[in-house]
């Protein structure tokens, strides 16, 4: 009892500004080079150089585990092991052994010269019933107490090599493996090149790695970050499909049937496309419940690229999307592609922002705004002359009212009517109507507007890019840090990686009253910021 005591204690230190639970904060991230795997009855551990990542073979859910590395900072792992016999996890990564409890989150550090050694000599790591040994070649070995990690010397080699009989190795790409591809097969576009090569979607993925586990299943890691496995009852080399197919994310929208649309901050989000396909992806779609990720191809306008989507916006089963280079329509249920720009009667090929009211989608583009028919997807002949001169920077609906931001400053139109007046000559960067509350970004500042005429200073923030309203609170994002902001109460608190966001910048905030995602270079990190955070 004194024992669990200790640990959860040191796990409630660790926290930066709450005591976390696994469910406080989770990533979406795909991996890259898999580096090597381990397994325990039902989950399949994989080590990559960006992290984690678990498969739960009961439910077949993949998910990158930022958890169970806790307070890591060096999240490159070169070897993953589950030592069976203790439920504890050992790792290897640039700086370390570590190893602590599948319970925990304090990990005991080894260091490198404990052992004479350094990370390029070390192979694999493995456990019995009885220790954790390091492979440093075929023929060398490090024994190590399971509980202390400290070496141990005096050991007979006789007694080495019956212990070295029952070891449990973990798979790892710094050694060779055994296991050969060219006696099982393949279907669709998966191809067996050789005993260390695999072909899929015509590209050409090199195999890192293959674990065999303790049921008959094996696991192949691969250079791509993508990951096959062979059922034991079949000899069918199949791919694990919850991967995520991005990692740098910008836009993600979360639609009325909770679906996820997300887009790739890359030019090309897997070369393969471009060199073989001739077209990248252009919008992924995260089915959450079931952790199902589908790419959308658009090959009717090959020079817009998923980077190119400013904003996003869904009205039953069409898809507006607001690009550098027009409106793209998406009519789902068809898989039909509709482009409306300077062509078609746009101000301008650039739009930065949507708004949906009464069945009309209103446009802010580099050159004013327009209204497009969400029943015929068609430009609506209406000219707001005084609005088409400049760029619009943001727009946002507050019931029939239009709140607009140009070059003139903030202007609010009845869009029944189509008259407008400008309340303030003050150039803003963006605007959120949320609950009636009125907030304005300028120069790292953000105002409360009152009375349509008053400011209030509400929170001056260092390098603010973007920011959101979720109830009372605003959440504020700079390249690498967010903000959270109570306006009720004036209080702040700043969040950070220590706390659980992905390391990289963050491109975008969004939230709703539980929870808040930032859209980042590395994935997107959700935090369940309800439980922490609520009205008084």
């Amino acid at each position: 009892m004194k024992n669990i005591l200790y640990i959860i204690i040191l796990n409630l230190c660790f926290a930066k500004n709450f005591i976390y639970t696994e469910d406080s904060w989770y990533s979406v991230l795909s991996p890259r080079n898999i580096t090597s795997i381990s397994c325990n009855h039902n989950e399949i551990f994989f080590s990559s150089i960006n992290g984690l990542f678990i498969y739960n073979k009961d439910n077949k859910d993949f998910y990158y585990s930022d958890y169970m590395l806790g307070d890591l900072d060096n999240k490159k792992i070169h070897i993953i092991h589950y030592d069976l016999y203790r439920d504890n996890i050992w790792v290897l990564n640039d700086e370390y052994i570590l190893f602590k409890s599948n319970l925990s989150n304090v990990w005991t550090r080894i260091n490198f010269y404990n052992f004479d050694i350094n990370l390029r000599t070390i192979k694999n790591i493995g456990s019995n019933s009885n220790f954790i040994i390091i492979k440093i070649s075929n023929y060398e070995y490090i024994f190590l107490d399971p509980y202390t990690g400290l070496v141990q010397k005096e050991i007979d080699d006789d007694i080495i090599e019956m212990e070295l009989l029952s070891v449990d190795w973990s798979a790892s790409s710094r050694q060779s493996f055994n296991s050969n591809l060219n006696d099982y097969y393949a279907f669709g576009d998966i191809e067996i090149i050789s005993n260390s090569q695999i072909k899929s979607n015509n590209r050409t993925l090199y195999v890192t790695c293959i674990l065999d586990d303790m049921y008959g299943q094996k696991w192949i890691g691969t250079n791509s970050g993508e990951i096959f496995f062979i059922n034991q009852y079949s000899d069918e080399i199949e791919k694990i499909k919850s991967i995520p197919s991005i990692l740098n994310m910008n836009v993600a929208y979360l639609d009325s049937n909770q679906g996820w649309w997300i887009t790739d901050n890359e030019l090309i989000s897997d070369y393969s496309d471009i060199f073989y396909n001739q077209e990248p992806v252009f919008l992924y779609h995260w089915n959450e419940q079931i952790n199902l990720w589908t790419k959308y191809y658009q090959k009717r306008y090959p020079g817009i690229f998923s980077k190119d989507i400013n904003d996003i916006h869904r009205v039953e089963d069409t898809l507006y999307l607001a690009t550098d280079y027009g409106l793209l329509i998406y009519q789902i249920k068809n898989n039909k592609w509709i482009l409306l720009d300077m062509s078609s009667g746009l101000p301008s090929n650039i739009v930065y922002k949507l708004a949906y009211y009464n069945d009309m989608i209103y446009l802010a583009t580099e050159s004013g705004l327009a209204t497009v028919s969400v029943k015929t997807n068609n430009l609506i002949d209406v000219y707001f002359y005084a609005l088409n001169n400049g760029k619009i920077f943001d727009i946002n609906f507050l019931d029939k009212y239009l709140y607009i931001l140009n070059n003139n400053g903030l202007i609010k139109m009845n869009v029944e009517t189509e008259d407008y007046s400008i309340l303030l000559n003050k150039k803003f960067e963006k605007i959120d109507i949320k609950n009636d509350n009125i907030v304005l970004m300028k120069n790292n500042n953000l105002y409360l507007l009152k009375n349509d005429y008053e400011l209030e200073l509400l929170v001056n923030y260092q390098r603010a890019q973007d920011f959101d309203i979720c109830n009372d609170y605003l959440w504020i994002h700079s390249p690498t840090d967010a903000l959270i902001y109570n306006m009720k109460s004036n209080s702040r608190l700043e969040y950070d990686s220590s706390d659980g966001i992905l390391l990289g910048k963050i491109n975008r905030v969004e939230c709703d009253e539980n929870w808040v995602w930032f859209s980042t270079s590395n994935g997107i990190s959700f935090y369940n910021w309800g439980k922490y955070h609520y009205e008084e």
